[in-house]
């Protein structure tokens, strides 16, 4: 806090990432694989092109649980810890990654996001 400055002016203003005026573009892919070497750019490329904020991946195959940043974007994951199975993921804009609070792999099925 500077000198003359109340509290409220010295904190941070927050940007907001969704309002009501703006669209939101959430979309959601069976990918079958992004296991297989340039699939996950391909994806990554498709979501760009349909301009999707959020994109909700099934059939993954990665393995375990995890948060990647592949080209700007976040990719959350959930899958099987020991085969390339199964598996799901979302995949936020750098956008939307900024307003992620928390997330939480259930299983190989489900995965949870919170905004």
């Amino acid at each position: 806090m500077g000198p003359g400055e109340s509290q409220q002016e010295a904190r941070p203003r927050m940007i907001p990432i969704f309002n009501t005026k703006a669209n939101t573009r959430v979309g959601t892919w069976n990918v079958r694989t992004l296991f297989q070497c340039g699939r996950t750019d391909q994806v990554l490329k498709t979501m760009r092109d349909y301009r999707l904020d959020i994109l909700g991946v099934s059939e993954m195959r990665w393995t375990g649980q995890g948060c990647l940043v592949i080209d700007g974007a976040t990719v959350l994951y959930s899958g099987k810890q020991d085969h390339h199975t199964h598996g799901v993921g979302l995949i936020l804009s750098s956008c939307v990654a900024q307003a992620l609070v928390s997330w939480r792999p259930v299983n190989k099925h489900i995965i949870a996001a919170r905004l």
